[in-house]
Order: structure tokens, then C-alpha cells, then sequence
């Protein structure tokens, strides 16, 4: 079984799922359950559709996924060259608004925080984006 896996798409809607089957493959041969599967599965979509919708607005460019298992925990790094972004800073959300109050959008950072352990943005040395998705790994499955 591998321990990590590694793919680069084209930054557009279209190659989204690929980035969804990769992270659950991987999830999938480590035995994780699916509501962790799902959690992981839905931050990645969200990070990577924020990259291609807002990062890469006017510009083309490839997202990198990376999925590793590091000291107990799966790891997802997902790099991109669209202009810096640190989404760590986002602030929250006031999801106790009432609905008609709220801005459209704007929940799928605050729905990565929650799913993941650990959130964390640099800006690489080609002066993209590179987000870190930290999740503790379950107990594998029949285990």
C-alpha cells in the first residue's frame, strides 16, 4: 500500500473530481471511514474550486495535490501558482445571521476548518499558494 500519493490537474472545474477520487482512493486503501473520507474529500473540493474560481479568475494554472500519511495523521497539500491568498486569515463567518443577512458564498473555508485538524498557507517560492489539510487518521476499518 502506498503511503503517499501525488497528481497535478489543470486549474478548471472539469478536473475537480479527479482531485476528489485521488483523495478518496487513498483514504479508501488506508481503511478510513466515510464520514473522514467525506470530510477530506469536501475540503479538498472546496480549497481547490476557491483556487480555481477566485485564484485563477483571470489566469490559467495547474493545481498540485499531494496526500501523504505523516506521524499519525493524513496530510494534503494542494500548490498552485495563482496570486498569494492566505485563506488562514479568512476571517469567520457569522453563521448565526439569519439567512436572508448573510453573503452568498463564503462558508467553504469556514467548512475546511472545521473538517480539518489543522489548516496552514505559505506562499511558495514561485510565489503561489500552498495549503496544508491536516487530519488525524481514524482507526482503520475491521480494526
Amino acid at each position: 500500500m502506498a503511503t503517499s500519493v501525488e497528481m497535478t490537474v489543470p486549474g478548471d472545474v472539469e478536473h475537480l473530481a479527479s482531485l476528489r477520487d485521488c483523495v478518496e482512493t487513498f483514504c479508501d486503501q488506508l481503511g478510513q471511514p466515510p464520514d473522514f473520507t467525506m470530510a477530506l474529500m469536501l475540503s479538498v473540493d472546496e480549497a481547490a474550486t476557491n483556487v480555481v474560481m477566485h485564484g485563477y479568475e483571470h489566469c490559467v494554472g495547474d493545481i498540485q495535490i499531494q496526500v501523504a500519511v505523516t506521524d499519525g495523521s493524513l496530510v494534503v497539500r494542494l500548490t498552485d501558482t495563482a496570486p498569494p491568498y492566505d485563506p488562514t486569515q479568512a476571517p469567520a463567518p457569522d453563521i448565526n445571521a439569519p439567512i436572508e443577512e448573510r453573503a452568498i458564498g463564503g462558508l467553504g473555508i469556514h467548512l475546511i476548518r472545521s473538517n480539518m485538524d489543522i489548516v496552514a498557507h505559505r506562499v511558495t517560492e514561485a510565489g503561489g499558494n500552498e495549503l496544508t489539510l491536516t487530519k488525524r487518521l481514524a482507526a482503520p476499518q475491521g480494526a
